[in-house]
């Protein structure tokens, strides 16, 4: 597969054919590194991409190899690059709100972090209408910097807790990335993985399913609250696993304001905790196979006979000996 280069001005300067490495999008990474040979360089500043393809980013540096014939790029991913602003409430206010259908809403989000000099939001609705308050994620990295988070990870939530997902091109004509937000597809019952495009691997854990969240106070006066996992992954107050089945761990959370704070940190804790414990990673042979990040894929793995379905929150697409392939990662 080729790739195009730009100057730093994001004019076309020609194409490469790499020989190895790959571009990561979504749950972390975001970033790529690249090998070519010949005499052709993509400079700091210009881009890399695949025509009508989600493959691309911006360049950031190289590393060249005279005795080797090759050279090395790396750079940002699309999605590295909307990381690379801070999404914040307005001054004396709590949290950031956005209204509207989820594109829209998407929409208001690229402008708020300054990133229209490279990022266009496709027109086109989504069909949900949705008021999104920016105030934490699920995950736990996020957990503590909810009202402060990085570009990519604030549209991320907006769309994956709307049932949608994202895709984003290289428009050559308007020298900008075209973010197009819509309605998840759902692969979990896809005859392509039937037909062997795709292959389901299915990786299980114990997980916690009592979080034992520690809050404000000192030894005797210290705030304690237990919170419990089911079977499948439910959180509330009352125990559902015990005896052999249980599985505890400590949250300390003493930075909670008070217990309302502890229980909704803490269930975000333990909700992580369960995801972390499954998940689904889909390896596609097919370079015209692709999931996007928010699809929905599952299957049954062939030699456990567990199946699992989940949200694809981590593509990759991979590079070796010019041929391109795509590797997906989903949590349950």
């Amino acid at each position: 597969m080729e790739l195009t280069y730009t100057d730093a001005q994001w004019r076309d300067l020609g194409t490469v054919t790499p020989l190895e490495g790959d571009f990561a999008y979504g749950a972390d990474e975001n970033d790529f590194s690249v090998m070519f040979d010949g005499q052709a360089v993509p400079p700091v500043g210009g881009l890399l991409y695949a025509e009508g393809s989600d493959i691309g980013g911006m360049v950031t540096g190289y590393e060249s190899k005279p005795d080797q014939g090759t050279f090395e790029v790396t750079g940002l991913t699309w999605t590295g690059i909307i990381g690379t602003r801070v999404l914040r409430p307005d001054p004396g206010q709590a949290y950031w709100t956005v209204s509207g259908d989820v594109a829209e809403c998407a929409a208001q989000l690229v402008s708020r972090l300054g990133l229209g000099y490279i990022v266009h939001v496709d027109g086109t609705a989504a069909g949900i209408e949705a008021t999104h308050r920016f105030s934490g994620s699920r995950s736990g990295a996020q957990q503590d910097s909810g009202r402060y988070m990085d570009g990519w990870a604030a549209l991320w939530q907006l769309v994956s807790e709307h049932g949608c997902k994202v895709t984003m091109r290289w428009d050559d004509s308007a020298r900008r990335v075209r973010l197009r937000v819509s309605r998840r597809g759902d692969w979990t019952g896809d005859e392509a993985a039937d037909a062997g495009l795709a292959t389901v691997g299915v990786t299980v854990s114990r997980p916690v399913n009592h979080l034992v969240c520690l809050g404000k106070g000192e030894l005797e006066d210290r705030t304690v609250l237990d919170l419990y996992a089911d079977a499948s992954g439910s959180v509330s107050k009352t125990q559902a696993l015990s005896g052999r089945d249980e599985v505890a761990e400590v949250y300390d959370d003493s930075g909670a304001e008070d217990a309302a704070k502890l229980e909704s940190d803490g269930r975000s804790k333990l909700e992580s905790l369960w995801e972390a414990s499954r998940e689904v990673t889909v390896t596609s042979a097919a370079s015209g196979t692709s999931f996007d990040l928010g699809d929905l894929i599952g299957g049954e793995d062939p030699i456990t006979g567990i199946s699992a379905t989940a949200t694809v929150t981590k593509k990759i697409a991979s590079f070796s000996r010019g041929a391109m392939s795509w590797s997906y990662k989903s949590t349950a």
